[in-house]
């Protein structure tokens, strides 16, 4: 890089770059694989030879940083948020030992950090890299990929730190290391550290949030927010692809498909008596929200909704079933709030509304809304008006039948049977709780069309609502 470019870069974050008497930074793993340290830190002081971190010969002689075993063109990723003060590309992929492009680093990122301390990321592709001088960067955030470019001898990660004086040191702890290790979470001799980016939350002596959970807990006001303290730790969900971590009065479920959102009050009872993630609902894809007419609440799922007001209480909606129902308006359409969950009925499936009801018929793959009388209403033929898209986005579901338990019992989140967390039976925030957008947005026409439609003839879908 051009040192004027480069100098006035530095000058223009002068003022965002963070203070160097904040507390002390600590670092995720820097990339996203599972490899682990090829050659650490050399802790001999310079007496020949080299001692990793915990004394044995993981290193070698002067080796001023770690180095991990990346493969070929591995995400690198920024082991803290910071600043970017440095992103030199330009040299080839394939260097040598003794390389002096990129200052022996080949092509790097430095990042400076909340306590003054820099990290350098090295020996990456060229053109790979994904931030410029000057930019803010998250944790976890994409920089670049691995290489062996530079004074490099094969792919891999050469990864530094140097305090906020400028001294480089060993970033893990151990008999010949540092102290305290530098990781959010040191694992095993030579392992790859954890992807957590902070130490989490923890409310007294609770248990602490970790992870998207721990950022989903800090976003809503964690110790201080309406789900109270942790209850739990973060425990990996019974099919094995989610994690949760129960709280006072809810709880947070994360997939790497849908991220963190919160389940509480009723809905989560709800959601609970459905089977949890293992039900027809799957895992929560919003927090819970006010409706559109400020009178319910919502949270959408993968493959539906739950829905409860003040009248109702809480019921299900999904499949064909939702389509329909979302297509005349949700809750502000002419059925008005779901009076009951999805139920078996003769030849399909039926949900109830305030305003009617809504069938799914096997034989023809198809449902009908029907309003007012139970009896149902003669096919005219009319077409289904198109109200555009009204929803926020789950994207409906595909997904069949299932019944609530029988026994009336609330599994826990682990499968055992517990009480419901909130007393009230209201499935509402307090005061500074997460509002949620409006799941339906703007309705290019009135409603009243569609009652009259569906007054003359049963709207009617073709989905399988298998």
């Amino acid at each position: 890089m051009n040192r004027f470019l480069l100098t006035l870069a530095l000058i223009a974050t002068a003022a965002a770059l963070p203070s160097a008497t904040d507390a002390q930074v600590r670092f995720r793993r820097p990339y996203t694989g599972s490899f682990g340290l090829g050659f650490g830190f050399d802790n001999d002081g310079g007496g020949g030879g080299c001692r990793d971190y915990d004394c044995g010969s993981t290193c070698y002689d002067g080796h001023g940083g770690e180095d991990f075993a990346a493969p070929w063109g591995s995400e690198v990723v920024a082991a803290q948020e910071g600043v970017v003060l440095v992103a030199s590309d330009g040299c080839a992929d394939n260097g040598y030992a003794g390389n002096p492009c990129g200052g022996y680093c080949g092509n790097y990122v430095q990042l400076q950090h909340a306590d003054g301390s820099t990290t350098i990321y090295c020996h990456m592709l060229s053109g790979s890299l994904r931030v410029s001088p000057g930019a803010r960067v998250a944790c976890g955030q994409t920089v670049g990929a691995s290489a062996s470019s530079g004074s490099s001898s094969g792919p891999h990660l050469h990864f530094g730190y140097r305090n906020a004086g400028g001294g480089s040191e060993e970033v893990f702890a151990g008999a010949c290391g540092r102290g305290t290790s530098l990781w959010v979470g040191q694992r095993g001799y030579a392992e790859a550290p954890s992807i957590e980016c902070s130490e989490g939350t923890q409310c007294g002596d609770s248990p602490r949030t970790m992870g998207a959970i721990d950022a989903k807990y800090r976003e809503l006001g964690g110790c201080s927010s309406f789900l109270g303290a942790p209850i739990s730790g973060e425990i990996t969900a019974p099919d094995g692809v989610g994690r949760f971590t129960r709280f006072e009065n809810g709880s947070i479920y994360w997939t790497l498909q849908t991220g963190a959102y919160e389940v509480h009050g009723v809905i989560r009872d709800k959601w609970g008596e459905l089977g949890w993630e293992a039900g027809p609902l799957g895992y929560p894809v919003t927090d819970e929200g006010p409706s559109a007419d400020g009178v319910g609440r919502y949270n959408h799922f993968q493959n539906g909704s739950i829905y409860w007001s003040p009248a109702t209480g809480p019921h299900e909606v999904r499949g064909a079933i939702r389509d329909i129902w979302e297509e005349t308006g949700w809750e502000t359409g002419p059925l008005g709030y779901p009076t009951s969950d999805e139920y078996d009925v003769p030849g399909g499936r039926r949900s109830d509304f305030e305003g009617g009801y809504i069938v799914y018929e096997w034989a023809t793959d198809e449902a009908t809304m029907h309003l007012g009388s139970d009896e149902p209403s003669v096919d005219m033929g009319l077409p289904l008006p198109s109200l555009g898209d009204g929803g926020l986005g789950d994207g409906g579901a595909d997904d069949g039948g299932s019944r609530p338990r029988s026994d009336g019992a609330v599994p826990g989140d682990d499968g055992s049977t517990v009480d419901a967390p909130i007393s009230s039976g209201c499935s509402c925030s307090v005061p500074g709780g997460n509002r949620a957008a409006s799941p339906h947005g703007q309705r290019p026409w009135g409603l009243g069309l569609v009652a009259l439609f569906a007054t003359l003839a049963g709207i009617r879908r073709r989905r399988r609502n298998r």
